[in-house]
């Protein structure tokens, strides 16, 4: 059991969806804050929000309801962008 942990703890600290470069200066505004106290510019938001969701999902993590409904405000906005553009496209 404690082996299967240390496996996945290892795994979830090597995964490439977990690792991103970013500038010093976000470090510290993240810092251990979710999606409901830190987001990035808004032009990484969208795609911050899916790494949080695909991580917790790939490590069935139980993410705080605050950021759950974070993610999923900005997902849906995103679904809402798309789906004018194609209508536009029409």
């Amino acid at each position: 059991m404690i082996a299967g942990r240390n496996r996945k703890k290892l795994q979830f600290a090597n995964d490439p969806l977990n690792m991103m470069l970013v500038e010093k200066r976000e470090i510290k505004k993240k810092r251990d804050r979710g999606p409901d106290r830190y987001l990035p510019r808004k032009e990484f938001q969208c795609e911050y929000a899916g790494l949080w969701q695909a991580i917790a999902d790939n490590y069935d993590l139980d993410l705080e309801n605050r950021d759950k409904n974070e993610i999923r405000k900005i997902l849906e906005g995103l679904r809402r962008i798309v789906a004018v553009q194609i209508i536009n496209k029409s």
